[in-house]
């Protein structure tokens, strides 16, 4: 399975209807991995993406998966900070992102 959430992003002078995504949560089951299910599933999530209008999409990934992650299109960003711990609870307000459920057809 895979998750894609879509967050409304502050509009700017040359667009007021700004998205982006984040794909998360990301997951084959053991026994079915390395079959490409999990390629399919961040392609599926990346053209849903594509289909409604993200600027762009991130992927908090894990140990075992960034060349999976690159492999699909996916780059490191010297532009993308990260708050954790108290910092991020501080000022943690209602998320306003929509989740989707993405499927592969395999």
């Amino acid at each position: 399975m895979a998750w894609l959430a879509l967050t409304s992003r502050v509009a700017t002078v040359h667009s007021r209807d700004r998205v982006s995504g984040d794909l998360q949560s990301c997951s084959v089951v053991p026994q079915m991995r390395g079959r490409g299910i999990g390629g399919r599933l961040v392609r599926a999530v990346l053209a849903t993406a594509t289909e409604r209008g993200a600027e762009h999409v991130t992927v908090h990934t894990s140990a075992e998966s960034p060349a999976m992650d690159e492999r699909d299109g996916f780059r490191p960003s010297a532009r993308l900070l990260w708050a954790e711990g108290e910092v991020a609870e501080r000022w943690a307000g209602p998320s306003r992102a929509r989740h989707l459920r993405v499927t592969s057809g395999a």
